[in-house]
């Protein structure tokens, strides 16, 4: 994510990324508002280069698969059950 967001990064899913991140202002946030907030900001960085590389039609890693399914089930574990 830190490489993601980093302020060099010119691309339009990186900056939106990078304003979703800062925008919610971590550093007011709890220990535990934080840690979820960045959980939910690697899971949609995951998600947009996973559907990149699915539009380029690039290999995708087995290991960005696997933790793009572990967040979504500690994030969202309501709708992992009903599927």
């Amino acid at each position: 994510l830190a490489d993601y967001i980093e302020d060099g990064r010119e691309y339009s899913e990186c900056i939106r990324m990078r304003e979703l991140f800062y925008d919610a202002n971590p550093e007011n946030m709890t220990q535990g508002e934080a840690l979820a907030h960045l959980d939910s900001c690697v899971l949609a960085t995951l998600n947009s280069t996973i559907m990149t590389l699915k539009r380029l039609e690039l290999p995708i890693c087995s290991e960005s698969i696997r933790a793009r399914d572990y967040l979504e089930n500690i994030l969202n574990p309501y709708n992992n059950e009903r599927n």
